[in-house]
């Protein structure tokens, strides 16, 4: 069976997702920053602010992924900007078996490709998809003089995932 991505159009109640960008907006220059990727990221780990709305998103997840078991891993809250924004050709290895990667923010646009199709997401889209069996990357950062990019990548794995088991395969 061929895994296939899907467009959410609106991952959350347009008050929820305002709360959300307000908090990561307000929030980003404290979460630490990464050289290589050009990007502030902090996960659920060390950021309990995006708790709640991980939560919010796993009976979708559930539903998208046709899974009654899947469990949330981690969510990644991220802000791209200036000449070294880049997310590279790659395939997950970090607890991301599904994906749901939402568009909070952003000044030009920056498409998301999953397996060559690119998605051009707007704020509070979102695509779902396999994140350790699909290549995935976004091309070179527009105008990266001025432009920003805010986003939330939600993950999740099944029970016996090594992320909960200890266990690499």
């Amino acid at each position: 069976m061929e895994r296939q991505e899907k467009l959410i159009e609106q991952l959350f109640p347009q008050d929820v997702f305002d709360r959300l960008v307000g908090l990561v907006k307000r929030n980003y220059k404290k979460f630490e920053y990464n050289a290589f990727f050009g990007r502030y990221g902090a996960t659920t780990e060390v950021w309990k602010p995006l708790m709640p709305f991980f939560a919010r998103t796993l009976p979708i997840a559930r539903e998208i992924f046709e899974s009654d078991t899947l469990l949330p891993s981690y969510a990644l809250a991220v802000h791209y900007e200036g000449p070294e924004a880049k997310l590279i050709t790659h395939k997950d290895d970090n607890a991301c078996t599904y994906t749901i990667d939402l568009s909070l923010y952003k000044k030009d646009q920056w498409d998301l490709v999953v397996e060559d199709r690119p998605y051009s997401l707007d704020p509070n889209q979102a695509l779902a998809f396999y994140g350790e069996e699909q290549e995935h990357w976004r091309n070179d950062f527009p105008n990266p003089e001025t432009n920003y990019n805010g986003a939330v990548f939600f993950h999740y794995v099944e029970p016996d995932h090594w992320f909960f088991t200890g266990e690499k395969k």
